[in-house]
């Protein structure tokens, strides 16, 4: 998705909502979307857009349970009220809520199982993992 304007992102933003109720919202975040900019930054972002999630002018503004990185799509937990935050931050403090990632690449990799640990050059509009060395020799 590519959210230029306000009223484009917040239709987008709208759009993103698979599933909600009484205590929560779950939002399908795109890639690109920035969860939190930097203050004076004038790109939009998800922190900004949350009143456009109350229920009524007079609810409570949703507060964000977690976040991903402007790159990352998936899934954000946004809770309704308060309380709910409340209780949704206990548990992912707890560890009984927890985000699981799942990567997509193209071509094979060499091992059916493993663990990413290089860093991620993000100069170009593609993220890509690199090893220690592609790293070192990039820097």
């Amino acid at each position: 998705h590519t959210h230029t304007t306000p009223h484009t992102y917040s239709q987008g933003l709208l759009r993103s909502i698979v599933y909600k109720d009484a205590n929560v919202i779950v939002l399908n975040k795109w890639a690109g979307m920035a969860v939190q900019v930097a203050e004076g930054d004038p790109r939009p972002s998800l922190l900004a857009a949350l009143p456009l999630l109350k229920e009524t002018p007079t609810s409570e503004t949703p507060q964000l349970i977690h976040r991903l990185d402007t790159h990352t799509t998936g899934l954000l937990l946004v809770a309704r009220h308060a309380a709910a935050a409340e209780r949704l931050r206990q548990l992912w403090e707890q560890r009984l809520i927890r985000k699981e990632y799942c990567a997509l690449c193209v071509g094979s990799p060499r091992r059916a199982k493993g663990t990413v640990a290089n860093v991620l050059d993000t100069r170009s509009n593609h993220v890509v993992a690199l090893d220690a060395a592609a790293a070192a020799a990039a820097a």
